[in-house]
């Protein structure tokens, strides 16, 4: 069984923290040399109100208003996120509610930082050649600007809030997924 990604909606929050800020906050920071190293001139930051499972749940929100795929036909929520809002309950069974998922769909949370979204693909790739899902919804989120201490100019210069939800579906026509290399290959680690 072949799987595929059917289609992303993204959500960012409204406020934006601008290379003026950080210069602002940090002065003597070489920003034209941070810009040039980085690529970063802006970073979108969530509320004090607003966590990773809130901009998860509103990046599906705005997925399903755009897509062709029926929320009705996901089979599997994974919910991604390094920081993660509670202990208990995951945040993927909360985002199922708020998105009256049917009730039989699955629903688990991994803890991952900057891969997450690689191994949320791998494990939605596994439930699908698996034959235990046919569309999985990944929501990746992280709020970030939470958990960075004030004075750490080096995360702060290049780290933001967002979420996307990704819709991984069967593929009839061709294997775009396939296995997942998630750590070096053994011809690399022979170097």
């Amino acid at each position: 069984m072949y799987s595929e990604i059917i289609d992303i909606g993204l959500f960012f929050p409204k406020a934006v923290y601008t290379n003026i800020d950080l210069e602002n906050d940090f002065p003597g920071l070489k920003i034209n040399e941070l810009t040039r190293l980085t690529g970063v001139k802006s970073r979108h930051i969530c509320r004090d109100d607003e966590t990773s499972l809130d901009m998860g749940t509103k990046a599906a929100e705005l997925l399903f208003s755009q897509s062709k795929t029926d929320k009705g036909n996901i089979d599997y929520l994974i919910f991604c996120s390094a920081g993660g809002d509670y202990i208990t309950p995951a945040s993927a069974c909360i985002a199922h509610e708020r998105l009256a998922l049917k009730k039989n769909c699955g629903a688990v949370d991994i803890n991952q930082g900057c891969t997450g979204f690689i191994h949320g693909l791998n494990l939605a790739n596994g439930l699908i050649a698996g034959g235990n899902a046919d569309s999985v919804l990944l929501i990746t989120s992280e709020a970030i600007s939470k958990t960075i201490h004030t004075k750490d100019k080096g995360n702060r210069a290049i780290f933001g809030d967002a979420a996307a939800a990704t819709i991984v579906g069967k593929s009839k026509t061709q294997k775009l997924l396939s296995r997942f290399v998630l750590g070096p290959t053994a011809a690399s680690s022979t170097r």
